[in-house]
């Protein structure tokens, strides 16, 4: 290297030209690159985690469960991360993603909902095949939601989920059949008595006196018989009772709700006629109840007991008539009925219009009345 002169001074000596030393990064490029790799795969697996247990068939009132068991995994991966280990932390997020969809918290779970989808197929097939009704089949939804609740051991380690089996509602049944029964249990019971007598020249002198009686002890028995000669009837009832209160609850709301008053108007007569069966008045009827007022409504109306009498001076027996049966009373449409007996020996009944498919049996009742009067 030349002299440096300056200001006519001579500085410094001569000094060899030497070329520049080259570091070989190489090792350091591929530390870098290694890192990089290991937090592009540590990202996926992060990803593929999650996405593994989202695809999980969880019911989805999990939904909140679910995010924190991601994050908690999440959470130890970042733990394993800390000062830059990402080959460590790649190494823990490879076992937790092995053991993530397997753990007895995830499996548990799985099993939950699996029996919980089951069990609202067969309720939805059931009455798709018609063994039970549409309002049966959303009631039971609505107050049947999945459930879960975790196993655990005596160290407090989740082992699994608690075993759980959910009620199946029952078949509906068909009323037609102990409605019948129940009014031959409860048909009038009559007593009567007689004292008439006929004089020498053909004459009756005296009177008669019939009593018309249907009491709450009958109407028990008649309910008593149609628990034990129709199985399943009593918890068809019970559960007919709870799926209205249901509908009650449901329909009332829907209509403070609505602004439609067309739809308000159909929701009411739908709630009217849950009403009618589920209250007495302003008063809730109980379940027994309940269950008189489905089964046998004319006899629950009225358990009554009527006293007829009448004196007789006559020369001859009349045979009393029934006037006043409305057509439908032919095939049990109608119900229940008063009994009087008037001086010229005809029953004039007083009609109550009730639709009851029993009323055939009031007026049986109606014919034997009859036969006693005619006596």
């Amino acid at each position: 290297m030349p002299y440096r002169n300056y200001n006519n001074t001579s500085i410094g000596g001569y000094v060899e030209e030497r070329s520049p030393i080259r570091m070989d990064l190489t090792p350091y490029a591929t530390a870098i690159q290694t890192i990089q790799n290991n937090m592009y795969k540590l990202a996926e697996q992060r990803g593929a985690i999650a996405a593994a247990i989202n695809k999980l068939p969880i019911n989805e009132a999990e939904n909140e469960w679910k995010a924190k068991y991601i994050q908690n995994i999440d959470n130890q991966i970042n733990e394993a991360a800390q000062n830059g280990d990402y080959a460590g932390a790649l190494q823990t997020a490879t076992e937790l993603a092995n053991k993530a969809v397997f753990s007895p918290e995830v499996t548990g779970r799985v099993i939950a909902n699996q029996k919980y989808e089951e069990a609202k197929k067969e309720v939805n097939d059931r009455y798709l095949s018609g063994k039970i009704s549409e309002e049966v089949r959303d009631w039971w939804l609505a107050t049947n939601p999945y459930t879960y609740q975790e196993d655990v051991d005596a160290q407090g380690n989740v082992i699994g989920a608690k075993p759980f089996e959910f009620k199946q509602p029952v078949n509906k049944v068909d009323y037609t059949n102990a409605i019948q029964f129940a009014a031959r249990i409860t048909a009038s019971a009559h007593k009567s008595s007689d004292s008439r007598n006929t004089d020498a020249n053909g004459v009756q002198h005296g009177g008669g006196s019939s009593t018309t009686e249907v009491t709450e002890a009958m109407l028990d028995k008649a309910m008593s018989g149609v628990y034990n000669s129709f199985p399943g009837i009593q918890e068809s009832l019970m559960q007919d009772m709870r799926v209205d209160e249901w509908m009650y609850d449901k329909l009332t709301e829907e209509i403070n709700k609505e602004t439609n008053p067309l739809r308000v108007e159909q929701l009411q007569r739908q709630l009217d006629s849950i009403t009618d069966r589920l209250f007495e008045g302003n008063i809730k009827r109980t379940q027994k109840e309940y269950n008189s007022h489905i089964i046998n409504p004319a006899l629950h109306a009225a358990a009554y007991t009527h006293f007829d009498s009448s004196n007789v001076h006559k020369e001859k027996t009349n045979t009393p008539t029934i006037t006043g049966m409305p057509t439908g009373y032919a095939n049990g449409s109608y119900g229940p009925l008063e009994l009087r007996a008037g001086n010229s020996g005809t029953v004039n009944i007083n009609w109550k219009e009730q639709a009851n498919t029993a009323g055939q049996a009031v007026y049986n009742a109606a014919q034997d009345a009859k036969k006693i009067l005619s006596r």
